[in-house]
């Protein structure tokens, strides 16, 4: 969530409806708006520049990208950050975007990181503030699942990524997993 023109905001996926929402303060009330039909697992809200932007997971394995001045039901305000197209197992769509994580430099200049569940990489890529495409900055990972509860920030010109790896292991008992915290750095001007 955030707070966009004084007002608090959140985004939400509807898990019963199957779909992406935002809520506002409108006066003394919330009011709520349904963005997209598609899905909207992992939403991270990120409001900036007088715009709200919302990164999320729709049911079709894509990652989405709603940017408007206000919540409004626009299909024109959504983008795709992520079409899963490169699947490393070559057996269909790779499934992305998993525990998104938006921040916004200003301008128009956006960061977003998360997982991509088929191959247990971390992916990190940038809006390009004049196409408004985005671009993958770094990937992590190599099918060693990481991006887990993804994290971005930006401090002194570097881009900073706090995720979880989890590791399955052999022990005593059988076979267990093994949580660790990581930090990878990546460019971000």
């Amino acid at each position: 969530g955030g707070f966009h023109n004084g007002l608090p905001a959140v985004a939400y996926y509807d898990s019963v409806n199957t779909v992406l929402k935002a809520a506002f303060m409108s006066g003394a009330a919330w009011s709520v708006v349904t963005l997209d039909e598609r899905g909207g697992r992992f939403p991270s809200l990120s409001t900036a520049d007088n715009n709200i932007a919302i990164a999320y997971a729709s049911a079709d394995g894509k990652s989405r990208f709603y940017l408007g001045p206000n919540v409004a039901r626009d299909a024109a305000r959504i983008s795709v950050i992520d079409d899963g197209v490169r699947d490393p197992a070559k057996d269909g769509i790779a499934i992305t975007g998993a525990d998104m994580s938006l921040i916004s430099l200003g301008s128009g200049n956006y960061y977003v990181g998360y997982q991509d569940q088929t191959a247990g990489d971390l992916v990190i890529r940038k809006r390009d503030t004049a196409t408004g495409k985005w671009n993958t900055v770094m990937t992590a990972g190599k099918g060693e699942s990481l991006g887990y509860y993804t994290r971005l920030t930006v401090a002194d010109g570097k881009g900073y990524a706090i995720h979880v790896h989890s590791k399955t292991i052999m022990a005593s008992g059988g076979p267990g997993i093994r949580n660790s915290l990581r930090l990878d750095m990546f460019n971000a001007p």
